[in-house]
């Protein structure tokens, strides 16, 4: 009963709540297919099912477009524009320049239709973007951010417990055996889920230093808390770094008390933490003295790269370009998305990728600065925290431009900054409509 229930009822299901939530996006609260869009996304057991249907290969993107045409019809007047409206806009226009270059570099067609191979990934990049506007344009009040928040949390809990559930840890590292979410089901591997749980995680960790709500400190607690079984458990050992660092970002920003525990968990950690995971760390280098295998496959696209960027310095060979050069080789992507940037963007994207982190990095340190409220405040911490854990994830493979992994990062990018245009205002002797980051109690930064 139940098997025929997942076959021939919950598709139905699915396709009319993402018709739903399109269609009370536009017309009633914009906010609403975004709820839809962050489940969806990284659960595709439910929406692969309805591809077949009509327009249900393009559910995701049909809930973020319904969501910014509800923003748009929405937004009140004299809404002030988003703080990096233009930034993104640029990173749209620069990134399909790079996409006509590989396409004339390596012989596809224009990129004007789903004839281009490339076309897809790179509507889907533009659809994460997109999400900035979301965020800013759609999140209109601190209570849709808690609700927003309190999603992320959820789903990451969720993920979690159903890896806790089904994953059964050996005592040695095994290529075989690592907790991979449901990632695979789009092709995704172990370390961009744990690469997802690194980012998003962390989000909890400056909440729960700043925010004051005790019911929301226990979800914070509890979602960090319970990350770390399919964190350790994916064996990435970048993802691991990142965590490290977001939480030393907390330590030095706000909670001195974490810098203790954290020099005291360097210090043991071989002995705090579970043996296949020590195994992992350990085997970059092998017992014979040579570099491990997946580390030396690694220098050689490396140099792959270097090589590239100096070839085409500008511009570089274009969107996705690495892919089409590194034919024959074991490994056919950077494993570095900076090196990567550089090699497919030239130092036009390399510019705007730093950017990117400057300005995400500013917008969390500001918020956190002064914000309206503890939330608002813990929210600026949060994500200070997340762009630290994704500069580090990036060192070691693609985790900005997969939908599946960055797209939460974007919507919370767009949160934070009209959360701080919100907190702005409501400093302002002018205002008198006070939403998201603000409080009774006008707030001296």
């Amino acid at each position: 009963m139940l098997a025929a229930f997942k076959l021939y009822v919950m598709p139905y299901l699915v396709y009319l709540t993402v018709l739903w939530a399109c269609w009370h996006g536009i017309t009633k609260k914009a906010i609403i297919p975004i709820f839809v869009f962050l489940f969806l996304l990284v659960f595709p057991q439910a929406w692969y099912p309805i591809h077949d249907l009509p327009l249900g290969s393009m559910c995701l993107s049909m809930l973020v477009v319904s969501a910014l045409i509800g923003s748009a019809k929405q937004r009140p007047p004299n809404d002030p524009r988003a703080p990096n409206h233009g930034f993104v806009v640029t990173l749209i226009l620069s990134s399909y320049l790079a996409l006509w270059i590989s396409s004339m570099r390596y012989g596809l067609s224009i990129p004007i239709s789903g004839s281009n191979m490339l076309m897809s990934p790179w509507q889907n990049y533009v659809v994460m973007l997109l999400l900035y506007f979301v965020g800013y344009y759609a999140v209109r009040d601190e209570k849709d951010a808690i609700r927003i928040i309190t999603l992320y949390l959820s789903i990451i809990l969720l993920m979690s417990w159903r890896e806790f559930a089904n994953f059964v840890s050996g005592d040695a590292f095994s290529y075989n055996r690592r907790c991979v979410g449901n990632f695979y089901l789009i092709g995704l591997g172990a370390n961009h889920f744990a690469a997802f749980i690194a980012h998003f995680s962390v989000i909890a960790v400056g909440l729960l230093a700043a925010d004051d709500d005790k019911k929301r400190k226990l979800l914070y607690l509890a979602s960090f808390s319970f990350s770390l079984y399919p964190l350790f458990f994916s064996y990435s050992r970048g993802a691991y770094i990142a965590v490290l660092f977001a939480v030393l970002i907390v330590g030095i920003v706000r909670y001195r008390a974490l810098l203790p525990l954290l020099g005291i968990f360097l210090l043991n950690w071989d002995s705090i933490l579970p043996p296949s995971v020590v195994d992992r760390i350990q085997m970059t280098e092998g017992a014979d003295g040579q570099m491990e295998e997946s580390a030396a496959l690694r220098l050689v696209v490396w140099d792959l790269a270097k090589k590239l960027f100096s070839e085409n310095p500008v511009w570089g060979i274009g969107f996705q370009g690495f892919y089409f050069a590194s034919d024959g080789l074991p490994l056919r992507n950077v494993h570095n998305y900076f090196l990567q940037t550089a090699a497919e963007q030239g130092i036009v994207g390399i510019v705007l990728l730093a950017l990117f982190f400057i300005k995400a990095a500013w917008s969390g340190w500001r918020l956190y600065r002064a914000g309206g409220s503890p939330f608002s405040r813990g929210l600026g911490l949060g994500f200070l925290a997340c762009i630290g854990a994704a500069s580090i994830t990036n060192l070691f493979g693609d985790r900005f431009s997969q939908m599946e992994v960055g797209s939460y990062l974007w919507l919370a990018f767009g949160m934070v900054d009209r959360a701080w245009v919100k907190s702005k205002q409501a400093l302002s002797p002018s205002s008198a409509n006070p939403s998201i980051g603000h409080t009774t109690q006008r707030r001296s930064t």
